[in-house]
């Protein structure tokens, strides 16, 4: 499946031609990764997306302030950056460049840290993808859902796409809901659901990649798909794959190619085999089995057309889709109804990273962004 890149808030875009720190004062002595950093404001590249909330359904001044009473709970956590600087800033514009996506707000928090020149002048890193996103009502740069691509096929009439969302856009669904790629989930954390990659880090080392989801008690945000649901779904793909199929191999036939003549009750047998083997999984799995989650589309073409069966692979993300009872539609946009944080930190690379890692992870209260939900 191709997967959509999603965009996450890079200390490249925050931090790029960062300005000398006073104009590179000598480096301090002691260890640099002990010297004290400031809480500083740096506004980033951003944009309003292609589909913007409607006029009227937000208070931009209201969530600003929410926004701050976020980043007072960051502050307060590490009130004072050591070996790094903490730099901060918003996006204000409700709007999003993916349809089926509610419309938010965020915070960007970027961590560089320093180091000493040559000439024994402090300097900070230009990127070091330690980095904080806080995204509330929304699904943007935090990077937590990805839009899962529908699986497609070459045809004579040139590419079809299987229960897409859209004629302009790719995106799966299934039973008519929208579907993402996340994170499996790790449990809870603090109270938080909590999701974690090893992005960049080796799989055996503490995640890199951590999502903390803040949402209403007892009401999911995020469902993951069920291998029964998505095999149910199949079963019409699989039916709609070979008739597209055989019908295009019939056409070449008529063009004079006889090997696709040939090729059609071949064909037609291992496809029948095949969808008997997904009726067979239906009825035979067991209830664990069929609430397993699902990571990628199965195949169109068995790979063993005589004895066809179904593989699932077993990818770092799942299908997952949004559970449309979970927002009140009465709210206006700025009302927190949920809140996504991610953290990208190592705990094994560098000492501010490391120190950056754990202040969010222990320090941060909560407790205290669960009393913004629905006010």
């Amino acid at each position: 499946m191709q997967r959509r890149r999603f965009v996450v808030f890079l200390l490249a875009l925050a931090c790029a031609h960062v300005p000398s720190l006073r104009a590179q004062a000598p480096c301090p002595p002691g260890d640099i990764s002990q010297h004290a950093g400031a809480w500083r404001p740096r506004p980033f590249a951003k944009a309003t997306a292609t589909h913007r909330a409607a006029a009227g359904s937000y208070n931009r001044a209201t969530a600003d302030r929410t926004l701050d009473t976020i980043l007072a709970l960051f502050r307060a956590a590490y009130p004072q950056p050591t070996g790094t600087n903490a730099y901060f800033d918003r996006d204000l514009t409700f709007s999003t460049p993916e349809r089926g996506r509610p419309f938010g707000y965020a915070l960007s928090l970027a961590f560089s840290g320093f180091y000493c020149t040559a000439a024994g002048r402090i300097a900070e890193y230009g990127e070091s993808g330690v980095f904080v996103n806080v995204e509330v009502n929304r699904f943007e740069s935090a990077g937590l859902l990805m839009a899962a691509s529908a699986p497609s096929m070459n045809t004579s009439d040139g590419e079809h796409r299987f229960n897409a969302a859209d004629d302009d856009a790719d995106q799966y669904t299934i039973g008519g809901q929208r579907v993402f790629l996340m994170p499996k989930a790790s449990g809870t954390l603090r109270g938080a659901d909590h999701y974690t990659k090893n992005e960049y880090s080796r799989d055996d080392d503490p995640p890199d990649w951590q999502w903390f989801v803040i949402r209403k008690a007892d009401v999911p945000l995020i469902l993951p798909v069920t291998r029964r649901a998505y095999v149910q779904q199949f079963r019409s793909e699989l039916q709609d794959y070979t008739q597209r199929e055989i019908a295009k191999l019939l056409q070449a036939a008529r063009s004079g190619e006889n090997s696709a003549t040939a090729y059609v009750p071949v064909l037609a047998r291992g496809q029948a085999a095949y969808l008997q083997a997904v009726d067979d999984y239906l009825a035979q799995a067991d209830a664990a089995e069929l609430a397993r989650p699902v990571s990628e589309p199965l195949m169109f073409l068995a790979r063993d057309p005589d004895k066809p069966s179904l593989r699932f692979a077993d990818g770092d993300r799942i299908m997952a889709t949004l559970n449309p009872a979970y927002m009140d539609p009465s709210l206006p946009a700025h009302v927190p109804q949920f809140i996504v944080i991610q953290l990208s930190a190592r705990a094994t690379r560098h000492a501010y990273e490391a120190n950056v890692r754990e202040r969010i992870m222990t320090g941060l209260d909560v407790d205290a962004l669960k009393a913004l939900l629905d006010r």
